[in-house]
Formats: structure tokens, sequence, C-alpha cells
């Protein structure tokens, strides 16, 4: 056996014996692959004799990329600095996160350093602008960083890829503006650190900053599919609110392709980065933009009173007072509108919806669909349908520009309120329905899994509300399935648990449930936001009086009329009315018929001042 790496950088006879002998078909050469991850395994248990962690046995296998020489030297130099704890049963790994910072062993690091110090300086200068680009490359980022012209690059990396040194040809790239390349890989992950390790700082940030501006003028007009590596290359190539930009496209890629955790880690490296610029006008606008989309991550992944919120609430604030009058603050308005909504504070929230309206009128009216779509909800919420019902359906009748996350599209926010409130109340169900139908064939086409699971939801509200057991548990299980894919927050999953039970209750298959819903709504609040809170309360309600539990009855009943009286939720304050008057001759019988006459009375005309002409028949009826 020989590598031949070793016998051509020496210029060994055994390169000419080898090509003579297989010229004249005298030998037949067998090259050996390298060991699989099974086979990998296998030898780390054989000599751990006992159990080895699954994350060493990951870590070996990537990094030596099944090299043997590679995973001895990588074992113990892992071994030696006492990273991994050998013990009677096998291996221990008290530190997974220490894997990857022990560094290269020595061994290694020289051998692969004697094998670049071989390359000619042409050679050695391709390589490193090939390092700084990343595992694999193009040649014509590789020309652009080393200052050799395209064809003297592809030369270069060509007679690597010949000799078995280092690279392996990957095809060709082509690139948006026209300009065409070989692609190339470096052989194995190691060989590309050793390079980039030896690059002096100064010269490594010139080569950052040339294949940046590079690929800006390859890609242009299509930076999106390059975002997150322009990023890189201008942060390390010490150009700061360029990287910032690109940090921000990436995060939206990300939010494009349902990534939303993804999409915050970008956030949080612009963040960051933003910090070490100067305080301006310029910086508060990137902040700006780069905590909107924030705010589209958070929506769909935290509970709705996590700290996270909080601390992002208050910064647009700040920021708002320092841009101005500028179009992008409409967003940071409705983010605003949003985040005082869900946390029940509905004069404020109607604050905020207004100012949006406001600006979309003097500077940005191309965005009204968003600020009609705010003062839809926050006006739905306290009761007053005739208005909200105008601005959602000024909504349905204007288009907009993509251009704020998924979590608040006007057409979903406004399709939801009609089909989930309004139209309901307003005493048409079939109309209601037809619009939750329209809402789930959007939600589809905007492809993402919170605004799919969020359709379904409205559709299983919208039969509980039309007394359909079976149809409410069908798109509730759906909804969590959308919900089980993974990233989602707690919000609709907790909404979707409560129809389930309250479904299941009403068709018989389940007994005994008030206790765990009454649990479920003592988080609702923090984990699902306060809308529709004292709705949810009600429909518990209802559980309980099924099961015969009148005083849990009440107690619901009771907490979903403080809590309208804490926030200002009003859009169920006639429901409420009539569920007191309902237990009361539940529990006094037909001696109570003055006191539930009273309640039912106040419910008929809360109702018939909403306009919410379904709740004054379910009053008028129970009236007599």
């Amino acid at each position: 056996t020989y590598r031949p790496v070793d016998a051509i950088v020496t210029d060994h006879p055994l390169v000419a014996v080898r090509a003579d002998l297989v010229r004249r078909r005298l030998c037949r050469e067998l090259p050996l692959c390298g060991l699989s991850p099974a086979a990998v395994a296998a030898y780390l248990a054989r000599r751990a004799g006992g159990a080895v962690p699954a994350e060493l046995t990951e870590f070996v296998a990537d990094r030596s990329d099944g090299n043997p020489f590679f995973m001895v030297a990588l074992i113990d130099h892992v071994l030696a600095r006492r990273v991994v704890v050998e013990r009677a049963q096998g291996w221990a790994l008290p530190d997974p996160a220490a894997l990857p910072a022990a560094g290269l062993p020595d061994t290694l690091r020289e051998t692969l350093e004697q094998q670049a110090d071989l390359l000619d300086a042409a050679t050695r200068a391709v390589l490193d602008a090939a390092s700084v680009i990343g595992m694999d490359f193009s040649a014509q980022a590789v020309a652009a960083a080393s200052g050799s012209d395209l064809e003297r690059s592809e030369d270069l990396c060509d007679a690597l890829v010949r000799q078995g040194r280092m690279l392996h040809g990957a095809g060709e790239a082509e690139w948006p503006d026209g300009s065409h390349g070989a692609r190339y890989v470096f052989r194995h992950a190691l060989y590309r650190d050793v390079i980039y390790a030896r690059i002096a700082t100064s010269r490594c940030r010139r080569l950052h900053l040339a294949v940046g501006e590079r690929l800006e003028r390859g890609f242009a007009g299509r930076t999106d599919r390059v975002a997150a590596e322009l990023a890189i290359h201008f942060e390390q190539g010490r150009r700061p609110e360029r990287a910032i930009d690109y940090l921000g496209e990436a995060a939206q890629n990300a939010q494009r392709r349902f990534a939303d955790r993804e999409a915050m880690v970008y956030v949080d490296r612009g963040l960051a980065l933003l910090a070490t610029t100067p305080e301006s006008l310029e910086r508060w606008l990137r902040e700006l933009a780069l905590r909107l989309t924030e705010f589209g991550a958070l929506f769909v992944t935290m509970a709705y009173r996590d700290p996270e919120f909080a601390v992002f609430a208050g910064r647009v604030r700040e920021l708002c007072r320092n841009v101005g009058d500028a179009p992008i603050v409409v967003f940071a308005l409705i983010a605003l509108f949003a985040f005082e909504l869900l946390r029940g504070h509905f004069e404020t929230a109607c604050d905020y919806a207004d100012q949006a309206v406001d600006l979309c009128d003097r500077i940005a009216p191309m965005f009204a669909a968003y600020g009609h779509a705010a003062v839809g909800l926050s006006r739905c919420y306290r009761g007053e349908l005739d208005v909200a019902r105008r601005n959602f359906e000024a909504v349905l009748q204007e288009s907009w520009p993509a251009s704020f996350p998924m979590s608040f599209d006007p057409g979903l926010n406004a399709l939801g309120g009609l089909a989930e409130s309004i139209l309901l109340q307003q005493g048409f169900p079939d109309q209601a329905l037809a619009h939750a139908e329209t809402m789930r064939a959007r939600a589809e086409e905007l492809g993402h899994p919170f605004g799919r699971a969020w359709a379904e939801t409205v559709l299983a509200r919208v039969y509980v509300q039309r007394q359909q057991p079976e149809s409410a548990i069908l798109h509730a299980d759906r909804a969590l399935e959308f919900w089980g894919q993974g990233g989602l927050g707690p919000q609709l999953q907790l909404r979707c648990a409560i129809v389930c039970d309250w479904a299941r209750v009403r068709l018989g298959l389940a007994g005994d449930a008030t206790s765990g819903l009454r649990a479920l709504l003592v988080s609702f609040p923090d984990r699902a936001g306060i809308m529709l809170v004292t709705a949810f309360h009600l429909m518990v309600a209802e559980v309980a009086l099924l099961e015969g539990r009148l005083v849990d009855a009440q107690q619901l009943v009771d907490d979903a009329q403080v809590l309208m009286e804490e926030t200002g939720e009003r859009i169920d304050e006639s429901e409420i009315l009539r569920w007191r008057a309902r237990l009361v001759l539940a529990r006094d019988g037909t001696a109570a018929h003055p006191a539930a006459d009273l309640y039912l009375r106040q419910a008929l005309e809360i109702a018939r001042g909403q306009g919410a002409r379904w709740y004054v028949l379910r009053a008028a009826v129970a009236l007599g």
C-alpha cells in the first residue's frame, strides 16, 4: 500500500513504476475507500471496550470522513486532552460541547501543513482563496480572490484533482450574471481548516471582501440565493453594514422556508453586529428591519408572554421614536399592536392600530390593508362588529405587498376574523363557514405550517359555535398535525386541545374532562394570548355543566367575567350573561326565573347594541 499524495509530492519512483505497470496491464490498483460511519462506530466500540457516546461517534465519523489516519489521530487527541474519559464500562463524554473546541492533533496538523508547504506559491494562493470561500467553491470566486484569471485558477485546481491532492472536482457553476466556472470541493474538511488557519488576519480580511464583492456582482438581483454566504464574507471583511443587510435577507429566506428558529439565529447575529456600529438614522432603520423579522419568528415559535416579546416591544417603541415617520414604521406599529392585543391590552392595541391607519393614509397607502386588518381585529374583540366588518372587508378589496411576516398576513386575519367572530355573531353561519374555507385555501397557498394550523383552528371554532362536534374535532386534529411538524409555539396547540376535549364530551367519548381543561385555561393567557379567552372559558363551562359540575361551571363563568373586565374584550359579553341565567336556573330551578330573566334581558340589550343577531336569538329563545 502507498499514499498517492506522498508519492507524488516526493517524486517517488513508485509513481512511474505504477504508471508503466498499469499501461502494460500487469497490475490492477485497488483504491482504499474511507471507513463507513458504521465501521468507525465498530472501531471505537472495540477500542473503548464498552459503550461509546453517540456524540463522539458522530464527531469522529464526520471530522475524519472515514480516513483511518485522521480517525486514530482524533481519538488519541481527545483522550490525551481528557475530553473523553476512559471508564471501566467504556468511554464517557462529560461535555459534548468540548469536542469541537479540542482543536486538531499536532501530528495531524503538522502532516497537513507539510503537504501544503510542498505546493508552489500560485497553487497555495488559489487554495487560500478557496478555504475562505468554504468546503466547496467555484472557480469564479477563487479567481476574484486570488488575483488569478479564471483559466489559470481552474488549471491549478484541476492539477490537484488529477493528483488526488486536497480537492475533488464537483461539476460546473453557472451564476446569474452568465459566468461559468468549474466547481471543486475539499477532499476533507481538515484540509480546508488547516489552510484557512494559516492565512494572516489582514490578508484573510481582504480575501473575504474580494469573494463577497464578486458574489454580489455574480448574483446581482438574486442575492437571496447566497445571502448567508455574503453575510459571512462581509462580516469577516469588516463591512458590517453590508453584512447586516444580508443577515436580514438570510433571515427572511429562512422564514420563507418556514425555518423560523433559523431566522432568529440570523437576526441575533445581525443585532450583535449592529451594536458595533455608531448610532445613526441608518442604524436605527436597519435595526427596525431586523426587529420586524424577529417579530415574525417570535410570533409563531414563542408563548405570547415570553420575556423576549417584552424586550422586543420595548426596543421597537424606542426605535419608532428615533425614526419618526417612515413606511417601515407602519409594520412596527402593527407589531406593537399585535403584542398589546395578545397581552389583553385592548385600548393600547386600538391606539396602535389607529396610528398605523393614519400613517398609511399620510405616507404609505400601499400598506393600507395592514392597518385595516389591525383595526378590524381590535374593534372585533371590543364587540364593535360593524366597524370590524367594514375594515375586514376593506382588506379583502385591496392588494398588498408581501412585506411583512406571514404571521400578520392581512388576508388571513380578515378572513379569520370574519369567519370566527363577525359573521357568526351577526347571524350568517354559512357565510362564516365559507370564509373559513377561503382562509384555509389562502393558508395552503402561503404554505407556512403556522398559517395552515391557524386556518384549521378557525374552522374548528366555527364548528364549535355551530354545535357540530364531529367536524370541530376533525379540524382541531388537523391543526395539531401541522403543529406537530415542529418549530411552532404553544398558542394553537392549547386552543385545539380545548376544542378536542369539548367535542369528545359532547359526543359522549370522554368524561371527567373539566379538571384538565381548567388547568389548560390557567396557562391560556401566557401561552395562547388573551384573545377569545372568555369564549374558551364558556366552552369549558359547557363541559362542566354536561358533567354535572355546576360549581365548576359557575366559577368558569365568573372567571370569564373578571377577564372581560380586566382586558376590555367584550365580544362575548352577552354570552356571559346568558350563561349566568342558565346556571341560575340549573341551580335554583324555576324559582330563579326573575334573576335569570334579568340576566337574559341584559344579554339581549348588549347583543342588540353590538349587532350580534346570533346572540340576540339565543338570549330571546332562552327568555321565552
